[in-house]
């Protein structure tokens, strides 16, 4: 791609649904691993509680939220939302790499395009920045109907900050029962 052109839309298009993709993805296994944790943290509190080693205060209320807290999580997990969007995002962007890779006029792709965006959900700006700054990385340009997509600053900073506070949270998640618990963990003597 080195110039301007409105098909140029179906390869920026294509790209954005495999960050897409690769973020639902992310999403569902991290799910699944926070609620292991939880799972496993909650059965080795209670068998320490249950054998006199340690007190929790407001235990009840604590494995009463928690259990909730897991079983709602597991059960939005096992309905599958987040890996059917992301098979619907990958059927997408493969869509999109057939009509990108198609030896048809350039007015026939956008048509196919068109109608191809109808059948799958939007990804959103966080996936554009993700292949503006990945395309970038690699030293790597992009252009759009409109020229060139210039990389900025504010892309930059869009794409450490949205990271840095997604894993922040995530660890917070994980690490989160352990750095409160001198707060309500007491071992008994």
């Amino acid at each position: 791609m080195t110039e301007a052109k409105q098909s140029n839309r179906i390869y920026l298009t294509y790209k954005a649904r495999i960050k897409a993709e690769d973020r639902y993805r992310v999403y569902s296994r991290l799910a699944n691993v926070i609620i292991i944790w939880y799972s496993f943290l909650m059965i080795v509190a209670s068998l320490a509680v249950s054998s006199k080693a340690i007190m929790i205060s407001y235990y009840e209320i604590i494995f009463a939220s928690g259990s909730i807290a897991i079983f709602a999580s597991s059960t939005f997990l096992a309905t599958g939302v987040l890996e059917k969007r992301a098979a619907e995002y990958r059927a997408c962007y493969l869509e999109m790499q057939s009509i990108w890779n198609s030896q048809v006029q350039d007015g026939e792709k956008m048509k196919r395009y068109s109608e191809a965006l109808h059948r799958y959900p939007n990804h959103g700006s966080q996936d554009d920045s993700e292949v503006i700054f990945s395309t970038w990385r690699r030293g790597g340009e992009l252009f759009d109907s409109s020229g060139k997509v210039p990389f900025s600053f504010l892309t930059l900073a869009s794409v450490v900050v949205r990271r840095l506070l997604f894993w922040s949270v995530a660890a917070l998640f994980f690490f989160g029962p352990i750095l409160f618990a001198p707060y309500y963990v007491t071992v008994v003597s």
